[in-house]
């Protein structure tokens, strides 16, 4: 049975305040194997062949490991899509563990906690050891982006874009890890890397914000994405 996964929904069914920018076919936030998070998959080895949105299939362990390895049939179009599918791995066993030890620890899966559990002590601790094997993982990640030197306008503006919003990722308490300076000190060794990265300032983060909102909108997502189907 072959099944063709579309990826090419409307903006507005991605959800979210702001339209996420994929790039390839594994480069974006709830994006992998060019399955995103509001795509229906229908495959014989998923949900028993019945049709289910991956936002939730990937709501369990299982599930989440059924679609990594269902996007992993997809191969990567280009360096920095190889880089970000190897991120993609690595997010996937930590949200994995995550799920597994909150449930051990609550009886219940992430998406099932109410708000008065997650503030509980025992869940912020989960909560922020699984942070700190993202920010592994996006460490890894955008050394290897530091050490690309793109040529073409598709690959550099993602670069930039993904530097500048990892970045805000890890410094922010409010929208990431809370890292503070620990993220800033990490920006200064991709610059010893690439002499062009700095740290970038509240208004160079609007700036990409808008920027990355203008391109998803735009045709700029179709450039690097291939087309294949699922055997």
């Amino acid at each position: 049975m072959a099944t063709t996964m579309n990826t090419t929904q409307p903006i507005s069914s991605r959800g979210g305040l702001v339209p996420v920018l994929r790039y390839g076919n594994f480069a974006g936030p709830g994006y992998a194997g060019r399955l995103g998070s509001e795509t229906e998959i229908t495959h014989p080895s998923v949900n028993g062949g019945q049709p289910i949105l991956a936002s939730v299939l990937t709501q369990t362990p299982q599930g989440l490991a059924s679609f990594m390895k269902l996007a992993l049939q997809t191969e990567p179009n280009g360096y920095i899509d190889g880089v970000t599918r190897n991120h993609d791995v690595e997010y996937t066993v930590a949200e994995m563990r995550f799920m597994t030890q909150v449930q051990g620890q609550f009886g219940k899966l992430p998406h099932e906690l109410t708000a008065q559990d997650r503030q509980d002590p025992a869940y912020k601790q989960l909560e922020t050891a699984r942070d700190g094997e993202y920010w592994q993982a996006d460490q890894r990640m955008l050394t290897s982006m530091a050490q690309y030197k793109p040529t073409d306008y598709a690959d550099s503006t993602y670069r930039d874009a993904a530097l500048t919003a990892f970045y805000v990722k890890a410094e922010s308490g409010t929208f990431g890890y809370g890292l503070g300076q620990e993220a800033t000190d990490f920006y200064k060794t991709l610059k010893t890397i690439d002499a062009n990265i700095g740290t970038p300032t509240l208004g160079q983060s609007l700036a990409t914000l808008g920027s990355a909102n203008a391109l998803a909108r735009g045709d700029f997502e179709i450039m690097p994405t291939s087309v294949r189907k699922f055997v």
